[in-house]
């Protein structure tokens, strides 16, 4: 299981520790920067200029390298800007199994989806998660976590929940929920 960072990278995201923890007993778990996928500098850096950084061509870069480092079947998590980083590289042929994307909101913008299992995962308040025009026209799933803004992805109980699911989808249902950290 490959697991994106968002766009603030590993430095900044203490959070995906509990995803690690939920699925190394059933995964080998690889672990990107989205940052560093992209080229994207965060050290110092606005959290608009992060973004900026993606949408000129980090999420491209990213995808690319992406890419070219997993040449097998793979299934990935990926959070916010990672998620897009993940989408972009299915639907430029990366072989992806199962795609699980939390709060990336810039998919809203694509027409197409990757060749793959396709799961989201959106906060209910979150003012750019996709409409469900959107998610009629992909044939996909809207599920919105009731009062999850954008990156609710980062509580305990969601990252229970997300893995939960995934696990059920891969091995069947998750026993003992508590994160070992």
């Amino acid at each position: 299981m490959l697991i994106l960072s968002d766009m603030f990278g590993l430095d900044r995201c203490e959070w995906i520790k509990q995803y690690v923890a939920l699925l190394d007993p059933i995964f080998t778990i690889q672990l990107y920067d989205s940052c560093a996928l992209g080229d994207v500098r965060v050290a110092d850096a606005a959290e608009d200029d992060i973004h900026a950084a993606f949408i000129a061509g980090g999420v491209d870069t990213a995808a690319d390298k992406l890419s070219k480092m997993e040449l097998g079947k793979v299934d990935i998590l990926a959070f916010s800007m990672g998620g897009s980083i993940a989408w972009k590289a299915g639907s430029k042929g990366m072989h992806i199994g199962h795609l699980y994307a939390i709060s990336s909101t810039r998919l809203r913008l694509q027409t197409e989806k990757p060749d793959c299992r396709v799961q989201l995962f959106y906060g209910k308040v979150d003012p750019f998660h996709p409409k469900p025009s959107w998610f009629e026209k992909l044939k996909l799933d809207p599920p919105l976590m009731e009062n999850g803004g954008h990156d609710f992805y980062t509580g305990h109980d969601v990252a229970i929940r997300i893995c939960s699911m995934i696990r059920s989808i891969h091995h069947g249902p998750m026993r003992g929920t508590k994160c070992p950290l």
